[in-house]
């Protein structure tokens, strides 16, 4: 019964993103409705996160078991336009838990508010 919930669960989640991402809605409904979506999704237990800045502002996610000397940087999708942190909170923890690293999500500028190359930027100088 579980996987059934799961799987209805993301194909609704699916569903729903790409009926309202990438169509010609404004860029702050677009971002208005993935933070609605991603709110519905869970995160990996034992999971602990920190905010902070680390060449940007960003989230740090880890696992209680995680090796601390292991690090990913994951550069959310979206196109430099969509998604944060917070957006992606969910995926990162499940990435800490079966990576057993820690997850740094840089919380970069996005387009078009903040033209090429700030996204850029922002994502080397996190990586730094």
């Amino acid at each position: 019964m579980q996987n059934f919930l799961r799987n209805s669960l993301r194909r609704a989640q699916r569903v729903l993103f790409r009926g309202m991402i990438g169509r010609p809605y404004p860029e702050r409904f677009q971002r208005f409705w993935l933070r609605l979506i991603a709110s519905s999704t869970l995160g990996a237990s034992g999971m602990m996160s920190q905010r902070g800045t680390w060449g940007v502002p960003g989230l740090w996610v880890r696992h209680r078991d995680g090796d601390d000397r292991r690090v990913m940087l994951y550069l959310h999708g979206g196109g430099y336009t969509l998604g944060s942190p917070q957006t992606h909170r969910s995926l990162a923890s499940h990435l800490a838990k079966i990576a057993q690293c820690g997850v740094l999500l840089p919380e970069y500028r996005l387009a078009p508010e903040h033209p090429y190359p700030a996204a850029l930027d922002d994502a080397v100088s996190a990586y730094r």
